[in-house]
């Protein structure tokens, strides 16, 4: 790939400084890789990665033989010899965010700026404009949307950022006629001193707080998408969050626009997928931001009726002995889990269950209660509390397993024919898979092995 002029801009940020990568996972890689790219026009004094977890000194090198490996328990501890710290968004600073000197400095490191590649993007980037998305749950499909809805329209509008494309690896590809849809999450927020001119939120749930010290940090973060637009900028925000109201109000300079599920309740019906209040919110924010970009409606109903579906957001796994599986492994707290039970409406037995961050579930459960569902399958370790309160309330309802793979034979069982079988964990994966997408494919292959196996054995 071409390394093309950076602006003086760029350069005066990071350019002759020492440079530290913290964390070298898939965003520190791409790091390093647009470092080396463009060591001749930053002249670096030096480049450090550092990681809790050993380095592969070979796989550095292959980047960057010049980069220096920092790694072990103390590894943070690279940060005191630190001009800018390109912090990878999975890492934690909570332990030190109680002391801001100012923008991107810490008091316990006072000499380092602590950014990332969200960070240079949003005060650096060469393009008309950028367009930016964040919220707890929606945010995947609201940008995915305004990106193609401005395609629709003619507009070259790479997805970047949270959707997995670190956008450091885009950096060539961005120019001024280039209007760059960006997934943004909270992690990659807390750290960057620039907004987007077209910014949306979606909503606030409490989400991510083994992250930071408290759900007013997590907020805070998410609104650095707001907190440094101009006069000129956009924020489309969800009307019906009283909360991200309250606390986004403070902060508009420029224009704000207050939507609703009413909104996109013109587009309800383009797309089966796209169904029920919090789609139509989704395609409403979508739709502002394509409108405000230069998309017509023609080009938005388009989008809208070609939206193809994304996997582990109530991803629809095909109909095996008559029951509607669906994947929605991306809902790690039980507001993500009611929503998609309200999107279905047909579910007959709910896939409920993971990692135990120290949620109260007591509102949940009891709208499990009132609810018509009639088979709820508990995985460990939350499902344990949640069976243990359902089976008191409502016996023989719930049924406690100990693996996925034991709930999707519970489930081809005990499902109704014509009704939904749904994996809505409202719980993080990390105690078993690495990631919700790993949980949800392996639930997308063990559906399709015991379906394929019910067909084959059947009359």
């Amino acid at each position: 790939m071409t390394a093309l002029p950076l602006s003086q801009a760029l350069v005066h940020a990071i350019g002759h400084r020492h440079l530290l990568l913290l964390g070298f996972g898939r965003e520190g890689r791409s790091t390093l890789r647009f470092i080396a790219r463009y060591r001749s026009q930053l002249q670096p004094q030096s480049v450090t990665v550092a990681d809790r977890s050993p380095l592969d000194p070979a796989a550095v090198a292959a980047l960057d033989p010049e980069a220096r490996l920092v790694s072990g328990t103390d590894y943070l501890d690279a940060i005191h010899a630190a001009d800018y710290v390109f912090k990878s968004p999975g890492i934690s600073l909570r332990d030190y965010t109680d002391q801001w000197l100012g923008e991107g400095r810490l008091g316990t490191w006072p000499r380092a700026v602590i950014g990332g590649q969200i960070d240079l993007l949003l005060r650096f980037h060469p393009c008309r404009l950028l367009i930016g998305i964040t919220g707890t749950k929606g945010k995947t499909t609201t940008a995915t949307l305004t990106a193609a809805m401005l395609h629709e329209a003619g507009i070259t509008a790479p997805l970047i950022g949270n959707i997995g494309v670190p956008v450091l690896d885009s950096w060539e590809t961005l120019g001024p006629e280039v209007v760059p849809v960006v997934e943004l999450s909270s992690h990659q927020l807390q750290f960057a001193w620039g907004s987007p001119q077209l910014a949306a939120i979606t909503n606030f749930y409490p989400e991510h707080l083994d992250h930071y010290r408290s759900y007013d940090e997590y907020r805070d973060a998410k609104l650095n998408i707001l907190r440094f637009q101009n006069t000129e900028g956009l924020f489309a925000r969800n009307g019906a969050d009283r909360d991200l109201v309250c606390r986004s109000t403070l902060l508009v300079r420029g224009r704000v626009r207050d939507l609703t599920a009413a909104d996109g309740a013109p587009y309800l019906g383009l797309h089966d997928a796209l169904k029920g209040p919090h789609h139509a919110l989704d395609m409403a924010l979508a739709a502002c931001l394509a409108t405000a970009a230069g998309a017509d409606d023609a080009a938005i109903r388009r989008a809208i009726r070609g939206f193809e579906t994304i996997p582990h957001r109530c991803e629809p796994l095909g109909i095996w002995s008559g029951i509607h599986f669906y994947n929605d492994s991306i809902a790690t707290i039980p507001a993500a889990t009611e929503l998609a039970i309200q999107t279905l409406g047909n579910v007959d037995t709910l896939i409920v269950g993971g990692m135990d961050r120290g949620l109260d579930l007591t509102d949940f459960v009891d709208r499990l209660l009132a609810s018509d569902i009639a088979n709820i399958i508990c995985l460990p370790d939350t499902g344990r509390a949640i069976h243990a309160k359902l089976d008191t309330q409502s016996p023989g309802r719930s049924i406690l397993v100990e693996t996925l793979e034991e709930a999707v034979a519970v489930a081809f069982s005990r499902t109704a024919a014509g009704r939904a079988c749904l994996l809505s964990p409202a719980a993080s994966s990390y105690h078993r898979w690495r990631s919700f997408e790993e949980r949800g494919d392996e639930f997308r292959e063990l559906v399709a092995r015991y379906g394929e196996r019910a067909s084959t054995s059947g009359p």
